[in-house]
């Protein structure tokens, strides 16, 4: 876990009190974490001052982020809200070409970085950084987080699997359209070399309905990635499945249609058909898989 918090004030953090409007706390953060967190009061303030942070320019800036922590805040009369930070000594400045390069793993999505906003993501900042560079040991260890809250799922239109969960499938959502054969070749290939096996639904027939099918490899599924070109309706359906499971889902699409409004906060591995593209998909999608099957490594 770590925050994300960018600013438009290019001076902003050489000083050590900042502010912004309360309404820009939880921008592009997953709702089950803006939830949490918007609410400010206690717990949700002491988590927040546990996770390491990176404090980042808006893009015109073209300054280096700082690492550090939220020392305290509080949220004032005037729907602002005020915090104090403090910088990691002997840590190295995070270069805007750099926090680009790793958007991804970060989960920082497209444009995100050309809006002032407090973002909380669910990813070990410590971890992802120290692949790129080297960080000062012991200093910005991520804070524990309580589990998010969970809801029982009963659904009536599919019957719930006897099967485990297992902790190497890849679940691909995408239409069984021929066209398709080099992008499904490609993401087989990115399973493979990550250390997981991919399964669509037409490499099973357990079930006279293939939509249970789909739900079983979805609810067994470690991750699950949902091709959203040409928005075919069945994935999108499949994708809302997903979400609802809490599975990870890595969204990807050739070209750049313009999803719906209630998928484009995520963030999408958009590519084209070249073979060149493909192979760019591939390695981009293997670095992701793997970074995901690893930060769940102990979730059931």
């Amino acid at each position: 876990m770590y925050n994300l918090i960018v600013t438009s004030d290019c001076e902003a953090w050489e000083r050590t009190r900042s502010s912004m409007p309360l309404s820009r706390l939880g921008e592009y953060t997953p709702q089950s974490l803006k939830d949490r967190y918007r609410r400010l009061d206690e717990a949700a303030r002491a988590e927040l001052q546990s996770f390491p942070t990176l404090f980042a320019y808006e893009s015109p800036c073209e300054k280096a982020a700082r690492l550090g922590r939220v020392k305290r805040f509080r949220a004032s009369s005037g729907d602002q809200v005020r915090f104090e930070l403090t910088h990691t000594p002997h840590a190295p400045p995070i270069s805007h070409e750099l926090i680009e390069e790793l958007a991804w793993d970060l989960e920082i999505a497209d444009w995100e970085m050309s809006r002032t906003h407090w973002a909380v993501k669910d990813v070990d900042l410590v971890d992802v950084l120290g692949d790129a560079i080297t960080l000062p040991g012991g200093l910005l260890t991520s804070g524990a987080v309580p589990p998010v809250p969970t809801i029982d799922i009963a659904p009536t239109v599919f019957s719930l699997p006897s099967a485990e969960r297992e902790a190497d499938l890849v679940a691909l959502m995408m239409p069984f359209d021929p066209a398709h054969a080099p992008v499904l070749q490609a993401v087989r290939e990115a399973c493979g070399r990550a250390g997981l096996r991919c399964v669509r639904a037409d490499d099973i027939w357990e079930d006279s309905a293939i939509i249970q099918d789909i739900f079983a490899l979805i609810y067994r599924s470690r991750i699950v990635i949902a091709d959203l070109t040409d928005l075919n309706g069945n994935v999108l359906y499949e994708t809302g499945i997903a979400h609802t499971l809490g599975r990870p889902v890595i969204p990807i699409s050739r070209g750049t249609a313009r999803l719906p409004f209630d998928l484009a906060h995520h963030r999408t591995l958009f590519f084209d058909s070249s073979d060149g593209g493909l192979a760019t998909m591939a390695a981009r999608l293997e670095r992701r898989l793997h970074r995901l099957a690893t930060s769940s490594s102990e979730r059931p």
